[in-house]
């Protein structure tokens, strides 16, 4: 459901986008997701808003609570665990997921499956994916009758 902005931006910084993805543990604000692509944040900041992309600040976040997901379905991590490992405090995590997914980290872990849960967490971060009440795509008024979206791939990334 990212793919396609994150395609639509300039190499260094789609390629550091997929990075973060990768190795969330590793970007932990906006400063270093701009110096992973050399350049300015403010920068950053304008090429996610031309994409349709929520804040960097957001995307940076979603990808650790995406992470701390896939971390929190693995028998045998705590929640403190699943913080620690991504640099979060346990209030940190939950404020995180709240505000990206609606959604403790306990009352996602025990009820909501990784498709929903991809797609909560996709709603927030490419809001223009969604329209009215979160079906189809969104359209401006300034777009033309015809154009339309492709629903290409439902993964967060390909």
């Amino acid at each position: 459901q990212l793919a396609d902005p994150i395609a639509a931006l300039p190499g260094a910084l789609a390629r550091a986008v997929e990075r973060m993805f990768k190795r969330p543990g590793q970007f932990f604000g906006v400063p270093d997701l701009a110096s992973a692509a050399q350049m300015p944040r403010r920068t950053v900041y304008r090429y996610f808003e031309a994409v349709g992309l929520a804040s960097p600040r957001l995307v940076v976040t979603g990808a650790r609570v995406l992470r701390a997901y896939s971390y929190m379905r693995e028998p045998g991590h705590s929640l403190m665990d699943v913080a620690s490992k991504l640099g979060y405090s346990q209030q940190q995590l939950r404020r995180s997921m709240v505000e990206l997914v609606g959604e403790t980290p306990v009352r996602v872990r025990a009820a909501i499956d990784a498709e929903r849960f991809v797609g909560m967490l996709a709603l927030h971060l490419y809001p223009r994916a969604s329209g009215p009440r979160g079906i189809g795509p969104a359209r401006s008024d300034d777009d033309p009758p015809w154009a339309g979206s492709s629903s290409r791939g439902r993964d967060v990334l390909r």
